[in-house]
């Protein structure tokens, strides 16, 4: 079965340097606040439908991504439903490789929250904990993170 609006997701993982780089970007995306306005993370476009990427649908949006605008190589989002790519979701190209792991590592360990709660491919679901981290995932560690 095809669903023409259904994105992956980086399945949970319990080690940020275990997944790709785009992986990582997309797991620091979803928990960056957008640069260019108030979005709080990446986030789908209204209608859009996250599966994970070690789900037995993998396969059917993977045949999606040739010649998409939305949909990366790997399948994740191109974009967020704000509008804007991943480089104002804290995924700067010019983001050093350490400081790119850092945030990595943080937002791997929102995702365990998320599982922990049943919320994983919720992408509105915040609570005190996902927010507290949230915040480490946007400072580098020259700001005394």
């Amino acid at each position: 079965m095809t669903y023409p609006q259904t994105f992956l997701y980086p399945s949970a993982v319990a080690e940020a340097n275990s997944i790709s780089y785009a992986a990582q970007s997309a797991k620091i995306a979803r928990h960056s606040p957008c640069s260019s306005c108030t979005c709080q993370g990446l986030h789908p476009p209204p209608g859009w439908r996250a599966i994970s990427d070690d789900s037995e649908d993998v396969g059917d949006v993977l045949d999606m991504v040739d010649g998409s605008e939305f949909l990366t190589d790997e399948g994740h989002l191109k974009f967020c439903g704000c509008g804007h790519p991943y480089g104002d979701h804290g995924c700067d190209p010019s983001l050093d490789r350490e400081e790119h792991s850092r945030r990595a590592r943080v937002a791997v360990r929102i995702d365990e929250i998320l599982e922990d709660k049943e919320k994983f491919l919720d992408f509105e679901y915040i609570d005190e904990d996902v927010l507290s981290l949230r915040r480490l995932v946007a400072f580098s560690d020259s700001m005394g993170v």
